[in-house]
C-alpha cells in the first residue's frame, strides 16, 4: 500500500498546485485517469502509444485522427470564467496542429443542439505557438517559434483583467489584456492533439488546425488563472 501511495504522489497530478484543479492526466503507463478531484476520465482514439515523459510516461499521437478527449467541464462552458491549462510537450512537427480543443461534444463540434467548437492552444504555420480565447473572434497570444523533440512547458492563464496570457517554460512570453470569453453555456468537452471527427470546421484563428504529431504530459485544467508562481512551481516539476 505505501508503494501505491508514493507511485500516484510521484505522477505529478497529486504534489502541486492542487487549488482550483478540475482535472488532471499524468498519462502514467498510458492512462487517461483523472488524478484531480471530479475524476473526469478521458479516453483515447486512433493510434495512441505511450513514451517516455517529461515525468514518468506521456502520450505520443503520431498519426492523422489519433487523440485524447474527456467532457464534464462545466466551467469551460461558462462566459468569463477564468482558466488555465497546463501541460508539457515534445512536437515532432509544429507546422500546424491543434493541442488543445475545447467543444460541445465529444465529436469535437456539437452536442446534437448547440454546435460550439474553438482551437485554444496550437500551431501556426510558421511553427509558432498560438493561445487564444473566443470573444465573438478568436483573441490571441502568438508565442514563440518550439524546438522540435524537446520537452516545452506551456501555460495558458486566462482571466477578464488580463485577457489571454501564455507562458512558456515557465516564463511568461506575452498577454492579449483584458478581454471578454464567450463560451459555450453548456458543460464542454476538451479534446487534445486532434479536433476530433467533426471539428474541422470550427474557429481556429491564427491556428493551423489539424493533428499534432508530439508527445504530451502532465496536463491540467484548473477553473482559476494560475499566477506566475504557480506556473514556476509546474514548470519547474
Amino acid at each position: 500500500m505505501q508503494s501505491i501511495i508514493s507511485t500516484a504522489y510521484k505522477n505529478g497530478c497529486n504534489a502541486l498546485n492542487t487549488t482550483g484543479l478540475v482535472a488532471c492526466y499524468s498519462f502514467d503507463f498510458g492512462s487517461t485517469f483523472d488524478n484531480g478531484p471530479n475524476h473526469l476520465n478521458g479516453t483515447l482514439v486512433g493510434n495512441v502509444t505511450t513514451v517516455s515523459g517529461h515525468l514518468n510516461q506521456a502520450l505520443l499521437f503520431n498519426s492523422n485522427a489519433s487523440y485524447f478527449y474527456t467532457g464534464g467541464l462545466v466551467a469551460l462552458g461558462t462566459s468569463n470564467q477564468s482558466f488555465s491549462f497546463s501541460f508539457w510537450m515534445k512536437p515532432i512537427s509544429v507546422t500546424g496542429g491543434t493541442i488543445v480543443h475545447i467543444s460541445v461534444g465529444p465529436n469535437g463540434y456539437s452536442n446534437g443542439t448547440t454546435i460550439w467548437c474553438v482551437a485554444f492552444i496550437g500551431f501556426h504555420s510558421s511553427g509558432k505557438l498560438i493561445a487564444q480565447v473566443y470573444n465573438s473572434a478568436t483573441v490571441a497570444v502568438i508565442g514563440p517559434t518550439i524546438n522540435l523533440n524537446v520537452w516545452t512547458h506551456v501555460v495558458e492563464t486566462y482571466s477578464t483583467t488580463n485577457g489571454v496570457t501564455l507562458y512558456i517554460n515557465g516564463t511568461l512570453f506575452g498577454s492579449t489584456g483584458a478581454t471578454s470569453y464567450t463560451a459555450s453555456g453548456v458543460t464542454d468537452y476538451i479534446h487534445l492533439a486532434y479536433y476530433g471527427t467533426q471539428g474541422s470546421p470550427c474557429a481556429a484563428g491564427n491556428i493551423n488546425p489539424g493533428q499534432f504529431m508530439g508527445a504530451i504530459d502532465e496536463f491540467r485544467v484548473y477553473n482559476r488563472e494560475l499566477t506566475s508562481l504557480d506556473v514556476s512551481a509546474l514548470a519547474n516539476q
